[in-house]
């Protein structure tokens, strides 16, 4: 079977053929994955809420998952937390969480917020230096704890992962000031 410009064959789900994306090469729309990822960028505790978040993540999401949802991987309030992502947000749970270059962190949603991960940060973020702190406002067991006031102050403290840790650390290792910057976590979905 022939494929034409921007066709997907038959049987090939997952494959666009065109001469943009090469011939047989993933379709990084297509791609089941939910990916995960940080921002380049560090940021204050005052942001923005939650469009603030979404936005520095939509900011630099990598090229190939740019038409997709993307969502701060954080939570900024009551009914906004980490937990409650997959109802606000129509994120699928039963979809393995990876990183743009492939390291599975995660099965599904439930294993990515039940308190350890499987690769640290560090390991499976390329742009994330070893020792490294970044926002969650999460406490340990993925529930909502302090959040710079939803992000949008400077003054008090916010709960704060750390990228060496793979147990609960890495949701929520140290309270941290919101005059801190830190890099936040992104999904892409």
């Amino acid at each position: 079977m022939v494929a034409s410009c921007g066709e997907t064959p038959k049987g090939t789900s997952g494959v666009r053929f065109d001469a943009q994306n090469g011939l047989g090469n993933p379709d990084p729309d297509a791609v089941t994955d939910i990916i995960f990822y940080a921002t380049n960028s560090s940021h204050l505790g005052d942001i923005g809420g939650r469009a603030g978040v979404d936005t520095a993540c939509a900011d630099e999401v990598p090229a190939e998952y740019a038409s997709r949802n993307i969502r701060a991987f954080i939570s900024v309030g009551t009914g906004d937390g980490i937990l409650d992502m997959p109802v606000n947000y129509s994120i699928s749970t039963s979809r393995p969480v990876k990183t743009p270059s492939g390291v599975e962190l995660a099965t599904n949603w439930a294993d990515l917020v039940d308190g350890s991960i499987a690769v640290n940060l560090t390991t499976a973020l390329e742009n994330m230096p070893p020792g490294s702190y970044y926002w969650t406002g999460t406490l340990n067991n993925g529930a909502i704890g302090s959040t710079c006031d939803g992000w949008t102050n400077t003054v008090g403290g916010a709960e704060a992962g750390y990228s060496d840790a793979v147990d609960n650390g890495w949701l929520n290792s140290v309270g941290a000031a919101c005059n801190a910057s830190r890099k936040i976590l992104c999904v892409a979905f």
